[in-house]
C-alpha cells in the first residue's frame, strides 16, 4: 500500500491540494461543456430545426466561447480569480438549466451563445490560479 502512495506522490509531482481542487473544477466545467455536443441532435430531432439553423446555433455557442475567454481574462484580473470562477460556473449552470425548459428556437440560439460565454469564462481564471499555486520547480 505504501508503494502505491509513493507512486502517486511521485506521479502527481507533489502538487498542492489547491491545484487538485482547481483541476477538479476544470474537469467539471469541461464535462458540462461536453453536454453541448448533444445540442445539434436535440435541435434537429426534438425541435425539427433545419441543418442550417442548427449550424447557426452551434456557431453562436462557438462565438460565445471566443467572447467568454476574453471576458474571463478581463474579469479574472479585475474581480479576482475566485469570484470569476464562482460566478461564471453559476451563470453556466443557470443558463444550461434554462436551455432545458425553453422551446423557442431563437431563445435557444441566444442561450447557446450565452452558455458559450459562461463556459469559456473560467478558462483564464483557472490558468492564472494554477500558475499562482503551483511552485515553479
Amino acid at each position: 500500500m505504501r508503494a502505491v502512495g509513493a507512486w502517486l506522490r511521485d506521479t502527481a509531482g507533489g502538487l498542492p491540494a489547491v491545484f487538485w481542487y482547481l483541476w477538479s473544477g476544470l474537469l467539471i466545467n469541461r464535462v458540462g461543456a461536453f453536454a453541448m455536443l448533444f445540442l445539434p441532435l436535440y435541435l434537429t430531432d426534438a425541435r425539427g430545426a433545419s441543418d442550417a439553423l442548427t449550424g447557426l446555433v452551434v456557431g453562436a455557442y462557438g462565438l460565445g466561447g471566443v467572447a467568454g475567454v476574453l471576458l474571463g481574462g478581463v474579469l479574472a484580473d479585475r474581480w479576482g480569480r475566485r469570484r470569476t470562477l464562482v460566478w461564471s460556473h453559476l451563470a453556466a449552470s443557470a443558463l444550461m438549466a434554462s436551455m432545458a425548459v425553453v422551446t423557442s428556437l431563437p431563445a435557444i440560439a441566444l442561450l447557446a451563445a450565452l452558455v458559450g460565454i459562461a463556459h469559456s469564462m473560467p478558462g483564464p481564471a483557472f490558468v492564472a490560479a494554477i500558475v499562482d499555486v503551483v511552485p515553479a520547480a
